[in-house]
């Protein structure tokens, strides 16, 4: 399990490229949680175009307080990328016998997210 501040497509991509780096033989999962509306409006193709070179991409909701005009973090699901409402969510997308890193990637506090998967991985 990793845990990086990012918030910016850029950072995504050094995300990837040191994940690659250190667990190469394992699969990818990024778990991104966007920090503001106006940054997902902004760079809402370019989040998509770096969650998409992982293994599995996971987007989770902003804060409701960040939910502005109509925005939410659901922009970002494509074929490849999937909109979880909680971490418990993306156990119907993993086979968890397969060895997995897990990049979690947000400048909010993602302890209960990370409380919950390490609950999944030890059940």
């Amino acid at each position: 399990i990793v845990k990086d501040y990012c918030h910016h497509p850029t950072q995504i991509n050094y995300n990837l490229e040191q994940c690659n780096l250190y667990y190469k033989n394992y699969k990818k999962v990024a778990i991104f949680r966007p920090d503001r509306t106006s940054r997902l409006v902004f760079f809402k193709d370019k989040f998509i175009s770096e969650l998409e070179k992982y293994d599995y991409a996971f987007v989770l909701p902003l804060s409701h307080t960040e939910e502005i005009n109509g925005h939410s973090s659901k922009e970002l699901e494509t074929n490849k990328i999937h909109f979880v409402d909680k971490i418990n969510d993306i156990s119907k997308f993993l086979n968890f016998k397969e060895k997995f890193v897990f990049s979690f990637m947000s400048s909010k506090d993602l302890s209960d997210d990370i409380f919950s998967l390490k609950h999944i991985l030890n059940n």
